[in-house]
């Protein structure tokens, strides 16, 4: 079936399997270096087959709850017992244990050998079950038992219901893989669809619901389903009722009739036979055969004008004399689709200067009052469906509108002032794509303006097509030869989710259709802005706010006067697009050698002579005499480092034993960081994109920005990227080519809207993060640098109509560097003056001279006027209150205002109840937290009410050792605990961070309720008892899978100053086997405890 398989990457090492069991489309994938197995099944039933709004995700949710599980809860016998090994077994033993095998007899634990004998009776019962619809409604499940089995291998699973499929994923050690494929394979043969169980996941839909309710990105979204007639789809208690017995015939009768096709992927390292017999004898299940559709175009159904070519090249039919076929208004009906397909009008290149007659009209449009200030306007087009169309026939037409150098549509409206900034892409579904506009904009009345230009574009698009097409072909081409097996749990999800709707799997170079006949008519537009006065919806479970306006406006018009023709704009793209390329090439050609490795003459000698005398002497000057550096192997990953010092700044060159010809690039300059390197650094990026917008993409160069509390890290990837460091260094220079002020506004209020999507982000999100706040002096909140930036903002418009170089430019600059510290300097700020060290990391390079004076001269220029990180709480944030107290404290507030209100401290407990188990607690001795001083606390505002609940372990292997080892005991009951059974929030987990060298431990939990008492009342409950930690041992010394993966790993060691690089990963496992249980006590005890709190934005704040 090698032709079902697709072109498969050349560098991917994995091998590809398909089959079919009883109808079940299965997929293979071998990877002989995988110690952890994937797997992903994927299902032909979305949202669109809802009897009832949300039944699909309810369905989700119930097939995670396996009968199985069921009645071995109810002979008292878990899966714990069944499967669980203890902490003296070796690998050995688990790798050959099975479902029903008891741990070792001498170990003195385990069930008994009657438990086994009635657990193997069950289990053969339930493999000879026949009904799925049997009713266990009296026989109330343990729901989290496949999550503690998946646990126990260090795994975890997921799902996630769209409109028109559902697909579930777990991971976890191969060892445990029969076992998981027997309880995985029981969710589709054997579904538990009760009253009972409905009951009690419908909850946990409603608090996912409840969870997004509030947020700006799903209500529009929400409306964008309205606008095509799409029901609710997420499902809440409200939409589903409270008649449990009809929602169970609805999700019984989805079931059956849906639940038919489906799509099996995994992915280890066994063979395939064996892998083939092992899915045989578990997934032998009654479905349908999967059936693909005929892939055409369904616009150009019956068109001579667009051919079907092969898969390497598309020819164009362009000549004038066919123009006439394809007049402005003439309309061909497709026998393949329902409605009439208007063809548009395309002109030739000598009308390209006269006036066109556009066909995009506005149908819908709607006024949405958001939650949180933010104007936008948004752009969506329905085109016919990709799905079921020839591969990738829109690649042209996403890749024309998302470029963003001088000629594109995003820089056009920039420079216009109609835009701060924009993104485009496409959603596609069985029933349409959309190609979706998303626009930050200073004023929502513009949106007419912007339609204008999107169509204007398109016209351009149509008449520059096969130049377009040709250079989108280049981009995936490079993608595709550079693809990697990086992450396998996404992989494996994504091929699931292609064979279910394609027959072939990998289909990046399949180019078999360039349509001709593609029309823009009708759009979508929806206007958020804050200012709009809406009534509140309230048929709908968002309860949104908005107006829908009936209109049918024509874009045909020139809207300005001084506008240039189209012949114009398109001679401007061919011309910038040379000077770019011809920039780029010289940049390259400058700074970047031939690859002398692969036996390839360099042509350039005299230019290397001159180089290799300018590199001597640079030598000379920056005092590095000696650029032999020292050599680490580190076998495990199969790499050689070579590390040259220059006091505390490290270049790092790297070998592995990939074969991949990109190469990737990290940059960390380490210096106390403000708000002023976020708007540079945005600066730096764009101007980057706007004048190397082609060469970055078409070799495949990604540059990427990462602003943390100590510094800036740039990571670059792609062929031949070493003409971005070069321009990394020209940092001043990049800056002033910044054609305007209004380029420069642009940024600022490009920051300032992420600023404020970061203050209105999740609550969980914000406590956990905002832990760099407490605990590192002179670090400036999100708030405060929002104050900042708008000032700023306010300062530029007040001087829009100086001189470039006049007063605002010192305005602004003094501004910045009086509020970030830097001493009220008017000069621009320039990281490398503030750096006290860099790191430079590379992997894959050609030639080392060139890096080598890269880093001498940003060596040279450091001068470490930045102040010293040092971790410690801070001053304002400081607390002296022990958790009692606090506890207390929240307890009488809460039972102040519990009258009327709808929060109450938890569903469990009363604040009675609550009084009466502290004084439990103070009485006892040996508290784990309940007796602790809480050293820290701080309380922001937020989207929604969150706690964060951290513990500062320390520094050093063994604390990460110790970090790790607690995520992996509590993660998975702290979630069950207070999410599934006690039901106080959707969020809620258990995780650790690290801040230089600094590891702390931290519980979250997104709640409207306050649970701060319970996490406490968890900690010091939870029974630490030590497992069998293989399987944490194997996820840190899993190998490497791409040569991104290895230079982020390396990055992560040296950027926490660990000693021994080689050995570093045998140095955790180490600790890991070395940690006793009083350790993991002490570190809870003896460990500095903060409390973050995010409370939700009230109408009137926002």
């Amino acid at each position: 079936m090698d032709n079902l398989i697709g072109n498969k990457p050349p560098l991917s090492k994995c091998s590809y399997y398909r089959y079919q069991i009883k109808n079940l489309e299965v997929l293979y994938i071998r990877d002989t270096n995988a110690k952890r197995t994937y797997v992903a099944m994927a299902v032909d039933c979305g949202s669109k087959y809802d009897t009832k709004p949300g039944l699909a995700h309810l369905l989700e949710h119930l097939l995670f709850i396996s009968p199985e599980q069921e009645q071995a809860n109810d002979l008292g016998i878990g899966l714990d017992s069944l499967t669980c090994p203890i902490k003296d077994n070796t690998q050995q033993d688990i790798a050959d244990s099975d479902v029903l095998k008891a741990p070792s007899q001498d170990d003195g634990e385990g069930c008994t050998k009657e438990d086994l004998d009635v657990a193997k009776l069950v289990c053969d019962a339930l493999n000879n079950r026949g009904d799925s619809s049997q009713d266990t409604d009296s026989a109330p499940p343990k729901i989290n038992d496949f999550d503690s089995f998946l646990n126990i291998y260090n795994g975890d699973s997921n799902a996630y219901t769209t409109e028109d499929e559902t697909v579930y994923h777990y991971e976890l050690d191969t060892a445990g893989i029969r076992q998981s494929f027997r309880l995985f394979a029981n969710f589709f043969k054997h579904p538990s669809i009760n009253e009972q169980t409905i009951m009690t996941e419908s909850r946990v839909v409603d608090s996912e619901f409840q969870n997004r309710k509030y947020d700006d990105e799903s209500r529009i979204n929400r409306i964008l389903e309205i606008s095509v007639g799409k029901q609710f789809s997420t499902g809440s208690l409200k939409s589903f009722g409270c008649n449990y017995q009809e929602l169970k015939k609805h999700c019984v009768d989805l079931y059956t009739t849906k639940y038919r096709r489906m799509v099996l992927v995994v992915c280890s390292a066994g063979e395939n036979e064996e892998m083939k017999k092992i899915i045989e004898e578990n997934f032998s299940l009654d479905l349908d055969k999967l059936v693909y559709m005929d892939r055409k175009c369904l616009i150009c159904s019956g068109k001579e004008e667009c051919e079907v070519t092969n898969n390497s090249e598309t020819k164009h039919k362009a000549e004038d004399g066919n123009m006439n076929d394809h007049a402005p208004g003439r309309k061909d009906v497709s026998s393949e689709v329902s409605q009439s397909v208007p063809c548009d009008g395309l002109c030739t290149s000598k009308d390209m200067g006269q006036k066109f007659d556009s066909n995009l009209r506005i149908t819908k449009l709607y006024k949405y009052k958001p939650i949180f200030p933010k104007k936008r306007v948004i752009v969506s087009i329905s085109l016919p469906s990709e799905l079921v169309q020839y591969h990738n026939m829109y690649d042209s037409l996403v890749y024309f509108f998302s470029k963003e150098d001088h000629s594109s549509l995003l820089y056009t409206l920039r420079k216009d002032q109609l835009i701060f900034n924009g993104t485009v892409n496409t959603i596609t579904t069985q029933r349409e794509t959309m190609l979706c506009f998303d626009f930050i904009v200073p004023s929502t009345d513009v949106y007419n303006v912007i339609t204008d230009e999107i169509n204007r574009y398109f016209q351009i698009y149509k008449d520059t097509q096969s130049m377009t097409s040709y250079y989108s072909k280049i981009e995936r081409d490079v993608n595709w030869q550079l693809y990697e097996d990086e992450d396998m749990r996404i992989h494996v999800v994504d091929c699931a989710e292609k064979i279910l709707r394609s027959k072939v799997l990998f289909t990046d170079l399949m180019f078999e259709h360039e349509c001709k006949n593609l029309v823009m008519e009708e759009c979508t537009v929806i206007l958020v802005d804050d200012k709009y006065e809406c009534e509140k919806v309230t048929d709908d479970e968002y309860e949104l706010r908005y107006e829908k306006i009936e209109c049918a406006e024509e874009f045909g018009r020139r809207l300005k006067g001084d506008m240039s023709s189209e012949a114009d704009l398109v001679d401007n793209d061919n011309g910038n697009h040379k000077k770019d390329v011809a920039m780029c090439a010289d940049e390259i050609n400058a700074n970047q050698h031939t690859e002398t490795e692969k036996g390839v003459v360099d042509p350039h000698h005299n230019r290397v002579t001159r180089k290799k005398e300018k590199f001597d002497r640079n030598n000379r000057r920056f005092g590095i005499k000696n650029i032999v550096g020292s050599v680490i192997k580190d076998k495990d990953i199969n790499t050689i480092l070579k590390i040259i010092k220059c006091g505390e700044s490290r270049l790092v060159f790297i070998k592995d034993s990939f074969t991949s010809s990109k190469t990737v690039i990290h940059l960390f300059l380490r210096y106390r960081t403000s708000i002023l390197d976020v708007i540079n650094l945005a600066e730096l990026v764009g101007q980057m994109n706007v004048l190397y917008n082609h060469i970055l993409r078409s070799n495949a160069i990604a540059i990427t920005h990462h602003i943390c509390h100590n510094g800036i890290l740039f990571e670059i990837s792609g062929l031949n990227p070493f003409f971005v460091l070069i321009n990394i260094l020209n940092f001043e220079g990049i800056l002033g080519m910044m054609s305007s002020k209004i380029d420069k506004l642009n940024v600022l209020n490009d920051v300032k809207v992420s600023l404020e999507d970061e203050m209105y982000e999740s609550g969980y999100k914000r406590t956990s993060n905002s832990i760099k706040n407490v605990y590192i002096e002179g670090y400036q909140t999100i708030e405060k640098e929002y104050e900042i930036v708008k000032e700023m903002i306010e300062q530029w418009s007040i001087q829009e109509n100086t001189d470039e170089n006049g007063v605002a430019d010192e305005m602004r600059c003094g501004i910045s560097a009086c509020k970030a510290g830097t001493g009220g300097e008017i000069n621009r700020f320039i990281p490398f003056n503030e750096a006290q060290s860099v790191l430079l990391i590379v992997n894959g390079y050609s030639n080392e001279e060139c890096y080598h004076e890269v880093f001498r001269k940003i060596c040279a220029r450091m001068q470490g006027k930045g102040p010293a990180l040092e971790i410690g709480i801070r001053e304002e944030y400081g607390s002296t209150k022990d958790v009692f107290s606090v506890l207390q404290g929240e307890n009488k507030r809460t039972d102040c205002n519990m009258v009327g209100e709808k929060k109450d401290l938890c569903h469990i407990n009363s604040p009675k109840c609550i009084n009466d188990i502290l004084a439990k607690y103070r009485s006892k001795n040996d508290c784990l937290v309940f007796n602790k001083m809480i050293n820290a606390r701080m309380t922001i505002k937020a989207r929604n009410n969150s706690n964060s609940v951290f513990f500062r372990i320390g520094e050093g292997i063994k604390s990460l050792a110790i970090c790790k080892i607690l995520v992996h005991l509590m993660n998975e009951k702290f979630f069950t605990s207070l999410r599934t059974e006690q039901s106080l929030g959707y969020v809620v987990y258990c995780s650790y961070k690290s801040i230089k060298n600094m590891h702390f431990l931290f519980f979250s939990v997104q709640s409207d309720q306050d649970v701060l008492f319970n996490i406490f009342e968890f900690i010091e409950d939870f029974d630490i008892r030590l497992e069998c930690f293989e399987s944490l041992k194997n996820e840190i010394m899993e190998k490497m899978k791409s040569r991104a993966q290895v230079t982020k790993h390396y990055f992560n060691i040296f950027y926490c100053s660990f000693d021994n690089v080689d050995t570093f990963r045998h140095d955790v496992c180490n600790c890991i086997d070395s940690v006793t249980v009083d350790d993991l006590k002490r570190a809870l005890k003896e460990g500095e405890l903060c409390v973050i709190k995010a409370e939700e934005y009230q109408e009137s704040e926002s």
